[in-house]
């Protein structure tokens, strides 16, 4: 008996890790999709422009994202809580409408609000862009309602499981914007105005398909009276969601604010191209954690989920190795195919970026407690605790260590981030992660990133691959080593499972 029950709850976890690597895969092969789209503009606009000019349309672009963010305030992730919450068709209807509207409310007043004060205040002008016209504000201004029309659509179609939807709307938003932009880039003068107006017109074809999506697929339904308790509760529930994810989305302004003020524009821009180029972790990580998101509250009860988290834990540790590896012993070789030779300075900042990245991605998977259990007051100290950590860190590093100080400040913040949600998410929902297993794995990453980082391979690709088949094997074999027999049996099933 104990034996078939055993096999039973093999079986309802690997169904559940099989989902969710499904699901991944998918959200992630529509993601590169996507992104080999966006880094093809944004390849064009870094051989187009200086390093100053990309790095101020990057600095904006991060504005732009803060803003949208901002309009948010969590009503996605409130709705991703709630509709998971037993209650009827009806209620989940009206939650997502009053949602989607707060949604929209909160994007025109930001943005009034902003226009208000640049209008009245000339120094805030100077602020946001030292040598910019009020006409580029107000087109960065204008993406923003758009924007938020657009995440709004995906966020009901997330956590409603439309994956279908949800992945075309996901590839458009990326690829009609880079559309936009290569075909101006081409045919016309690119300048940071350009570059905004081709976003606004982007943003605001994507936000009429997204809504017509909605709409076809009854996901967005006028309720017969608008419930004022109802946005009461949304607002107060979203309260600390908006607080973190305003949080964290002001992280990456905060840090091309600090470039520009602390160092100069051509160090932002070769910042702003490290962080595109790492990106392409930060899809995967968004690809899984789209995932991740909904599976994760649906099996976390099983009886064996805890043993498929710490699993799942390991493979994206696993995978981040690699691309820690792969980014640091192709540094150059990738910034010079991306950008050419004005972002080689750029190579230095992979490494640290990347390492970052790969911290942000198993923070989801260690601080899983926090998001089911819903206490977001943790997630909310443990941006402001990165936002100081950074802050101060590159400060003291920075007339030492220069653009590099940027880069491992940020890791040393992501990293305290990282262990203070995985503590506070075990009070809540314990589970033993076993992070002594996967040291070695990741010391060996370490050291021969840093051997690569330190000594210039330039012109070596034999030695190049050589090095790096070698790491990727090494790797794997400690990885090996550090599963139990439950994990390889359901790491088995996983990837034999038709």
């Amino acid at each position: 008996m104990k034996i078939l029950t055993n096999r039973s709850n093999i079986e309802k976890s690997s169904s559940f890790e099989f989902l969710l690597v499904e699901s991944s895969a998918i959200f992630t092969v529509a993601k590169i999709f996507s992104l080999g789209f966006t880094f093809l503009a944004f390849s064009l606009l870094a051989r187009r422009v200086p390093p100053e000019i990309f790095g101020e349309i990057d600095f904006l672009l991060s504005g732009v994202v803060f803003l949208v963010n901002l309009s948010i305030f969590g009503q996605d992730q409130a709705l991703g809580r709630l509709i998971n919450d037993p209650i009827s068709s009806e209620e989940k209807n009206n939650i997502a409408f009053h949602g989607f509207l707060i949604q929209i409310i909160y994007a025109l007043l930001i943005i009034t609000f902003i226009s208000i004060l640049i209008e009245n205040i000339d120094y805030l002008n100077g602020i946001i862009y030292s040598s910019n016209s009020r006409l580029i504000i107000y087109v960065m201004l204008a993406q923003v309602p758009f924007q938020v029309l657009t995440f709004a659509s995906l966020g009901l179609l997330q956590w409603s499981i439309h994956r279908r939807s949800y992945i075309l709307i996901s590839i458009l938003s990326s690829v009609i914007p880079a559309v936009i932009l290569i075909s101006s880039i081409i045919l016309g003068d690119t300048n940071l105005l350009s570059v905004l107006i081709c976003f606004l017109l982007s943003r605001l074809i994507v936000s009429i398909i997204a809504i017509y999506i909605s709409f076809k697929r009854n996901l967005i339904i006028w309720p017969k009276d608008l419930d004022l308790s109802l946005y009461k509760r949304l607002i107060i529930f979203s309260l600390p969601l908006g607080l973190v994810v305003g949080l964290e989305t002001f992280s990456p302004l905060l840090e091309r604010f600090l470039v520009r003020f602390y160092l100069n524009e051509f160090d932002l821009g070769q910042f702003a191209l490290a962080a595109r180029i790492c990106s392409f972790i930060t899809l995967f990580g968004a690809a899984f954690a789209t995932a991740y998101g909904p599976y994760s509250l649906r099996f976390y009860n099983y009886p064996s989920a805890k043993k498929s988290f710490k699993l799942i834990f390991k493979v994206v540790v696993l995978f981040s190795c690699f691309a820690v590896i792969l980014l640091s012993v192709y540094s150059q070789d990738i910034v010079w195919f991306f950008a050419g030779n004005n972002f080689l300075p750029s190579t230095k900042l992979l490494l640290p970026l990347s390492v970052a990245a790969c911290i942000d991605i198993c923070d989801n998977v260690t601080g899983i407690g926090l998001f089911i259990k819903k206490n977001n007051i943790y997630f909310l100290f443990s941006y402001l605790l990165f936002i100081f950590v950074f802050t101060s860190a590159f400060i003291i590093l920075k007339p030492y260590y220069g653009l590099i100080s940027i880069g491992w400040s940020i890791v040393l913040a992501q990293l305290l981030k990282a262990a203070t949600n995985t503590i506070f998410s075990n009070r809540f929902y314990s589970v033993n992660w076993q992070f002594q297993s996967i040291m070695l794995p990741i010391i060996f990453t370490l050291l021969v990133s840093i051997f690569i980082s330190i000594n210039s391979l330039s012109g070596y690709y034999s030695l190049k691959l050589i090095i790096f088949m070698v790491s990727i094997s090494i790797v794997s074999y400690l990885f090996k080593i550090t599963l139990s027999s439950y994990e390889k049996l359901s790491f088995f099933r996983i990837f034999s499972r038709k």
